[in-house]
């Protein structure tokens, strides 16, 4: 063990070197156990790498940590935490690089940019995975009936839908498409009661042309059959 005296910003500190570790005596302590090394300052005062500024976010603990500069990290970052833009509120990720959830990585979100002519922000999931329990719904709802809740709405759901879900937590609306490539607009569950059009336009009568077509429209499950023109006069 050695034991000298130097100065620190003009103040005199006693350091002692230890065969498991440094001690700047008030000041800062490092220390290993053979697992791990663990670097303390005083009771109270963050650790601070670089000079360019000081804590926004009430730090005030020896364990917590600021870098003033820029920050690299070649591996896996993780949070167990909330992770916060900060003061500008801005959390970057660039072009064609994925924000991944779930535990197997079962949702991306990118900025697709491969096409250059049409970029994207594409949202996908494999239904496939997860014993083919995932299913391709983005939905939206208000959180005191939706969140957390088993709902059992989308089982078996094979097909990408858009779903607003009611405020019981028991029905919803949707838009999507099927696989035989048609367009898919409706509502499903026990509260679900069709689609009701609010406001359509009130149109005078008039002649109609052009090739008509036999539009088929599922309500309540029940099929509805209607005919409809390109053009009127």
């Amino acid at each position: 063990m050695q034991r000298e005296l130097s100065r620190l910003e003009g103040r005199e500190v006693e350091m002692e070197v230890l065969g498991i570790g440094l001690e700047i005596f008030g000041y800062l302590k490092v220390t290993n156990d053979g697992a791990k090394t663990t670097i303390l300052g005083p009771t109270g005062d963050y650790i601070r790498i670089g000079d360019a500024g000081v804590t926004a976010n009430s730090l005030n603990s020896e364990d917590d940590l600021m870098v003033t500069g820029k920050l690299e990290v070649k591996s896996n970052l993780f949070f167990e935490s909330f992770l916060s833009g900060g003061a500008s509120g801005i959390i970057t990720v660039m072009d064609d690089k994925e924000i991944l959830l779930g535990s197997g990585f079962d949702v991306r979100l990118v900025y697709e940019a491969t096409d250059a002519n049409a970029k994207i922000c594409l949202i996908t999931i494999d239904e496939s995975d997860d014993s083919g329990n995932n299913v391709p719904v983005l939905a939206f709802g208000e959180e005191t009936n939706v969140h957390g809740a088993d709902l059992g709405l989308f089982d078996a759901i094979v097909e990408p839908i858009i779903a607003a879900i009611d405020l019981a937590g028991n029905s919803y609306a949707y838009i999507g498409h099927s696989g035989a490539n048609v367009p898919r607009v409706g509502t499903a569950g026990t509260g679900a009661n069709g689609i009701i059009l609010t406001n359509p336009k009130n149109a005078v009568a008039s002649a109609l042309s052009g090739t008509q077509l036999d539009v088929e429209i599922d309500i309540g499950g029940t099929p509805y059959h209607f005919t409809v023109y390109p053009t009127k006069a």
